[in-house]
């Protein structure tokens, strides 16, 4: 099912929910990314590689989102030197999302692996919750095979908090689809025997492992039926879901509010035929502004 909002897409098959195993110390996140994906690829032609990372760095951002409190936005990039330079998503505290990328179109390679096309680099997280708020922010060196391996290691070191992840990106025929299922350790979880604790962790970290595509992909996936039976014998509780919508921040008066910034002579120097054209990167809007409109911002 599908509603489309001024600006914005809801699908049911685009959410993220929370569970808690019961005693065993862990919280865990499931991210479905339905016709969202879908949604934002299309906007641009991206090469095959580019829109797989893309994917990635899109349901990463939601699935750590999804870990946070926050009124704002929460935003996932990622820098490199390969042909693949940039690619960044962000998620509002409301769930809605959108990204983009910047590459080398002439050196992009399909025998290369998606992660591979960034070359050396890092990324970064932002929480930013508005002009009164300080921002808080995380700079991860790329390293590892994937992104998923950089957002592990940052948080097992830098935030010592135990995080696993099983994440899974299908593309068939154009239709792209994201799963990622995200377990950590909850801190002040004094009540129980730390080794037992320990094992378990262990052992949820192997069922991670042991996730198929086929399992986590399957069109009548019941999540309540599939997380029991990973975790069998174990009690969860599991959480309403909050879904998510592909959309983008972007309107004619925010532009003009950028171009204000602009002296009467820079604003010259945009035009084209007398008029300015912008595009956003994210949706790939254009907004054209004639003289008329000019006029009131030189």
């Amino acid at each position: 099912m599908v509603e489309i909002e001024e600006n914005k897409i809801l699908s049911l098959d685009d959410f993220s929910q929370t569970f808690h195993i019961d005693k065993k110390n862990i919280r865990g996140r499931f991210i479905k990314f339905g016709p969202l994906l879908n949604t934002i690829l299309t906007k641009h032609d991206y090469p095959l590689p580019v829109s797989h990372l893309l994917s990635e760095v899109l349901i990463l951002c939601a699935g750590l989102a999804a870990t946070l409190k926050y009124q704002g936005i929460f935003s996932l990039e990622v820098k490199g030197q390969g042909p693949i330079n940039f690619a960044m998503a962000d998620v509002t505290s409301e769930g809605m999302v959108r990204a983009y990328a910047k590459f080398d179109k002439d050196k992009i390679n399909p025998a290369l692996s998606p992660f591979d096309h960034l070359g050396q680099g890092y990324l970064t997280f932002t929480v930013d919750q508005g002009e009164y708020s300080e921002r808080y922010q995380g700079i991860i060196e790329l390293s590892g095979k994937k992104l998923l391996d950089c957002i592990l290691d940052y948080f097992t070191q830098s935030e010592q908090i135990q995080t696993y992840a099983c994440l899974k990106i299908q593309n068939k025929k154009d239709d792209w689809m994201g799963r990622l299922l995200l377990i950590q350790t909850m801190p002040g979880f004094d009540n129980t025997d730390h080794n037992d604790l320990d094992d378990y962790w262990n052992y949820a970290k192997s069922v991670l492992d042991t996730i198929t595509e086929k399992e986590i992909f399957h069109e009548d996936l019941n999540l309540n039926k599939f997380l029991g039976q990973l975790f069998y014998p174990e009690k969860f509780h599991l959480y309403p879901p909050s879904y998510l919508k592909a959309g983008c921040r972007c309107s004619e008066a925010r532009i003009q509010t950028i171009l204000k910034n602009f002296s009467t002579q820079q604003l010259e120097e945009f035009k084209i035929d007398q008029s300015i054209f912008v595009n956003c990167e994210f949706c790939n809007t254009r907004y054209y502004f004639d003289a008329k409109t000019l006029n009131p911002l030189s």
